[in-house]
């Protein structure tokens, strides 16, 4: 069994510590559990192939869980809470579940256990002793912002063996690192970053339920307290730290503290990377991958620059145009699609990854998705140049989008996130910082922007803002 060897070999390591609970494991002691619960999974029917849903916040039932489903050899399968019951329904009907691991009670369609449960039943069973041939997929959903999202699907054995790589890369695979679990479990890198990619390296994992605004008030009170040296972060997640420390005048230098921070999920301003570094003298390495790619570039912990790093040496690239297409050992076996037929993949087939990049000697940059590209009097714009020149300590959050305009072609419209008007302001930056066709015509002010799980900005729906 592929899991059981990296317990067996940090067996004595602290794995787990829960700051709600207080509660904390050993490898030993979590492999103990989870077998276990395997042996609760293994009584309702759950066998290899079967198919278990997974629809709640980190805790340490939930890793309890899915190491339980790998030692069954059954799927995982994660579902945004946050989706529609139609929608739920739809993925369901699709997918047949045997059973569903969630908070919420009320799902009629198949058995329905929720943590709390877990955690009274553990006792009263003996560790799982049947067999476990099989090795489990990981069915994860693309965000699906402009249609339904796709599942996509990866043997287990992918995760582990690109963990490793990818740690070993990157110089992050030493053993007994702390690090906080900023990714929901329903997301996944809340499944990968935050819990497979620990287990190969022998780290310990800080559980924190989910990454809330509020928690932002004492995110370093509780990475301080925990002794957490390490974090993955998102941009959301950076730039809200970044602007609570500039509004309340709390900067500090945590690096003796904190010794990697790692970013990714999507573009990071260099605004962004430059005040963290102020605010907090942290570095970020910020990396590139996709759900259905895993990691494809990274930087390494000595890198300065404002890139997504080298490419990693398992990876080929068509540059081709600035388009970013790649090969890669662990392309997705198959995309799921719930109004259609599935897709399925060959290994090193060349995957389209939608996003646009510059790569100098194996270094790349990104510039942003190719559906975001503007095109104005017969231009190509990239948004993310735009929001690069325009991005200021004034601003939370900054957004550049085109709008259909009868002249140009497409308009350019600049969103940002901000409790106070600050229109004049960026009209005159951008008067005085770029060119007359690069120029926003219209800013909008909001509260907030609308985003994905994983943090990403919904452009399409900012669209919907524009009259």
């Amino acid at each position: 069994m592929i899991i059981s060897s990296f317990f067996k070999k940090y067996d004595d390591n602290e794995f787990l510590y829960c700051t709600n609970t207080r509660r904390k494991l050993t490898y030993g002691e979590f492999f103990d559990l989870s077998s276990r619960v395997a042996s609760i999974f293994a009584e309702t029917g759950i066998s290899s192939n079967d198919r278990i849903f997974f629809s709640t916040d980190n805790s340490i039932e939930l890793y309890l869980a899915w190491t339980a489903t790998i030692i069954l050899g059954a799927d995982i399968v994660l579902i945004d809470p946050n989706y529609s019951n139609d929608l739920i329904n739809s993925i369901y009907k699709k997918l047949k579940p045997t059973l569903f691991i969630t908070d919420k009670k009320k799902f009629s369609l198949c058995k329905v256990i929720t943590p709390g449960d877990l955690s009274q039943m553990i006792s009263l069973y003996s560790p799982y002793k049947g067999p476990s041939n099989t090795l489990s997929d990981v069915i994860s959903f693309t965000s699906g912002t402009e249609s339904l999202p796709k599942g996509v699907v990866r043997n287990i054995s992918s995760y582990f063996d690109n963990a490793v790589k990818f740690s070993s890369e990157i110089g992050i695979d030493i053993p007994c690192k702390n690090i906080l679990s900023t990714f929901s479990g329903y997301y996944l890198g809340g499944f990968y970053n935050s819990f497979i990619i620990p287990i190969v390296n022998g780290w310990k994992i800080t559980i924190i339920p989910n990454f809330y605004p509020n928690l932002v008030v004492k995110f370093w009170s509780v990475v301080k307290e925990n002794h957490v040296d390490t974090l993955w972060l998102v941009p959301s997640i950076i730039n809200l730290l970044n602007t609570f420390a500039l509004r309340n005048k709390q900067t500090q230098n945590l690096s003796s503290i904190v010794k990697h921070v790692l970013c990714g999920t999507s573009p990071l301003l260099l605004d962004s990377r430059v005040k963290f570094k102020e605010n907090f003298g942290l570095n970020i390495m910020e990396n590139y991958s996709l759900s259905e790619t895993l990691f494809i570039s990274s930087q390494r912990h000595k890198d300065r620059d404002h890139s997504v790093g080298n490419l990693m040496s398992y990876v080929d690239m068509d540059n081709n145009l600035s388009k970013i297409s790649v090969r890669t050992p662990y392309l997705l076996t198959k995309y799921i699609n719930l109004s259609g037929n599935d897709i399925s993949y060959k290994k090193k087939s060349l995957f389209d990854t939608g996003d646009l990049g510059e790569i100098v000697y194996r270094k790349l940059s990104i510039i942003g998705r190719e559906k975001d590209l503007i095109i104005r009097g017969g231009v190509n714009i990239s948004p993310k140049y735009i929001e690069e020149i325009l991005a200021t300590s004034s601003i939370d959050e900054i957004a550049v989008i085109g709008a259909p305009d009868i002249i140009s072609g497409e308009k350019i419209i600049c969103y940002y996130v901000s409790k106070f008007n600050f229109d004049k302001e960026l009209k005159l930056l951008s008067k005085s910082k770029l060119n007359r066709i690069f120029r926003p015509e219209k800013f909008i002010r909001l509260d907030a922007f609308p985003k994905t799980s994983s943090g990403k900005i919904l452009k399409t729906k900012l669209k919907n803002f524009y009259k």
